[in-house]
């Protein structure tokens, strides 16, 4: 993604929401021939939008600050951040990720990669991963678990 309109954008995923009602395509080389996402008009999200993920963040942590400052914590120390056990739906995902990202400052939020859904923690350069089962991390990773609310390791330092 281009870094001026993640600019505009300043961590709002909304726009992307609609990618997630397509099938995706899967190929089996590099293709140059694909049809460019068109982001139309990109704004930032509103003030009632970025407290609505941001309690989202919260709750998916279960109202825990300890939790949440360590996957912060991590994000901010460049840690990669593994995901397990997440529901399957794309919208608790992103806004995970949205809730996650709102508590950077926005130049920092686009710096922030992240994959909705991956195989193998090791098959993404992305930074926040969703992974479609619990299998070893790479020590360079927090992970978090989404139906406990837990980290490992358990009392990530600042």
């Amino acid at each position: 993604m281009v870094r001026r309109p993640m600019g505009w954008l300043a961590g709002n995923l909304q726009p992307f929401r609609s990618l997630g009602n397509l099938e995706m395509p899967i190929f089996t080389s590099v293709r140059s021939n694909l049809t460019p996402f068109i982001l139309k008009d990109p704004r930032s999200a509103t003030g009632s939008n970025v407290t609505k993920v941001m309690s989202n963040f919260l709750f998916y942590c279960q109202d825990d600050m300890t939790i949440a400052e360590g996957v912060l914590t991590g994000l901010i120390q460049g840690k990669g951040l593994a995901i397990t056990n997440a529901p399957n739906s794309l919208e608790k995902r992103l806004n995970f990720i949205e809730g996650l990202t709102s508590l950077l400052p926005p130049p920092a939020r686009m710096q922030v990669s992240f994959a909705t859904n991956v195989l193998r923690a090791n098959d993404t350069l992305a930074q926040i991963k969703f992974l479609g089962k619990a299998e070893a991390i790479l020590d360079d990773h927090v992970v978090f678990d989404w139906e406990t609310a837990t980290i490992t390791p358990e009392t990530y330092e600042r």
